[in-house]
């Protein structure tokens, strides 16, 4: 049982089969010898020619994604056949409780796409990433002085995604401030379309406009505001916060967003996009290959949403999140060399530049990759590399003294929800949240 995350086990939901996937075949070192028979390269490669089998995990809640890395491992394994990987994912619940019930049920996997790296580096289910893969990329995210993920790209804005069509002939601009942007969503909703669609059927989804509040009212100014709330400096309930969440519910308020927005997932809100039944989306950049491959004539645009003063402060700091390693598997020498496999022929620029264009990412490697590009997507590139823009984590990226409970994020979006749909005044949520946060906070570190 981890020593951080045995309350979490309460959590244990069903888990997807093991899925298996494999294919036979002869190594790419094998070589014909003199004697008409096939000898190796080397011993090092006769080894690697001994079957392995590897338990795989990564998120599938973005179709596009899961597609990009299914793919990537077909290819994988044909490039190694002695090397099958049995996936286990699971499409419901957060990923955390995912990787919590896996472990749970002695299925943690031995390599997977990590998001919550320090909880589980600090319950001891994780090993640092050989070293030899550390020259990779120009910087690797560090947690206890140790190196626990490859990440698989750069971490790049969130952004409104929006219908230029209907921008144009309603003659709108992007705005420059928050009031703005009000402004102009009451003038769509006036012609009859809803302004925004969200896909609030998925709790995962609310992350991202509660994130944008909480980093314009709180981590722009004071990335350590996790550690200052453990030590009792801020409260959950101060004025600021309740600025936050007072600017996100006026959103609701005003009826900008899609009425069936709490029923509506994720997956829906292209549909709801493209077929011009709202006019703006605000997400991941990811989400742009998707948008135009439902239709390829959508006029797709890209702006980052600025808060009340004009400021811009989106998602964009390097997460410790990536391809790591369990501890069990680093002590099987097969798996390691499986694992330093997987990730060079995932970064070698032939198989990761494919990656990259599929799911709109930005190389985390020393390659300056590039690849033809939607003009949505140059448009947050731009964001991306705006030196005046602020960049922060999302509330559950943090890691070190800002590490927060692992049964926080969820039940705060949870709350956040329930005060959108008027269940909860902002102040009595988040007096709530604030004695919700030290009950969560106690139990975590007396695990």
């Amino acid at each position: 049982m981890l020593k951080k995350l045995g309350f979490l086990m309460l959590l244990v939901m069903t888990v997807v089969g093991l899925i298996a996937c494999g294919s036979n075949g002869t190594d790419k070192n094998e070589s014909v010898s003199n004697d008409g028979g096939t000898d190796t390269d080397s011993e090092a490669g006769e080894d690697a020619l001994e079957p392995v089998e590897i338990v795989m995990m990564y998120a599938i809640g973005d179709a596009q994604y899961a597609q990009a890395v299914a793919g990537l491992l077909e290819d994988f394994q044909n490039e190694y056949p002695h090397i099958t990987i049995v996936e286990n994912n699971s499409g419901t619940g957060s990923y955390l409780e995912t990787m919590t019930t896996a472990d749970a049920v002695g299925e943690f996997p031995d390599i997977m796409e990590m998001r919550d790296t320090q909880l589980f580096a600090d319950a001891g289910k994780l090993a640092p990433i050989p070293e030899e893969l550390h020259s990779l990329f120009p910087e690797l995210p560090e947690i206890n002085g140790e190196y626990y993920v490859a990440p698989g790209s750069a971490q790049m804005p969130l952004g409104i995604m929006y219908n230029k069509d209907i921008f144009e002939e309603l003659s709108l601009e992007i705005p420059t401030t928050l009031d703005e942007f009000e402004e102009l969503s009451l003038t769509i909703k006036e012609s009859g379309v809803s302004p925004i669609v969200v896909g609030g059927g998925d709790l995962w989804h609310m992350a991202f406009w509660i994130n944008k509040f909480l980093i314009d009212h709180l981590y722009a100014d004071n990335p350590d505001w996790h550690a200052d709330r453990v030590n009792g400096e801020v409260s959950w309930a101060d004025e600021n916060v309740v600025e936050a969440f007072t600017e996100l519910k006026s959103i609701w308020d005003q009826d900008l967003v899609d009425s069936g927005w709490l029923s509506t997932p994720d997956n829906q809100t292209i549909s709801l996009l493209t077929t011009e039944r709202a006019a703006m989306l605000y997400s991941g950049v990811w989400m742009i290959n998707q948008i135009i491959e439902a239709n390829p004539d959508f006029n797709l645009g890209f702006f980052a949403l600025p808060d009340t003063e004009g400021n811009i402060s989106t998602v964009g700091l390097p997460a410790p999140a990536g391809w790591a390693l369990s501890t069990e598997a680093a002590q099987d020498e097969a798996k390691v060399d499986a694992y330093v496999k997987f990730i060079e022929y995932m970064f070698a620029e032939e198989n990761y530049e494919p990656f990259l264009a599929a799911t709109s990412g930005v190389s985390s490697t020393h390659d300056q990759i590039t690849y033809d590009a939607p003009e949505a997507f140059e448009s947050a590139l731009e964001v991306y590399n705006d030196p005046s823009v602020t960049k922060s984590l999302m509330i559950n990226q943090f890691y070190g003294d800002n590490l927060i409970p692992p049964q926080f994020r969820d039940y705060f979006y949870k709350v956040i929800q329930e005060v959108l749909l008027e269940q909860y005044s902002i102040e009595d949520a988040l007096e709530q949240v604030d004695r919700e946060w030290d009950v969560l906070y106690e139990a975590w570190q007396a695990e």
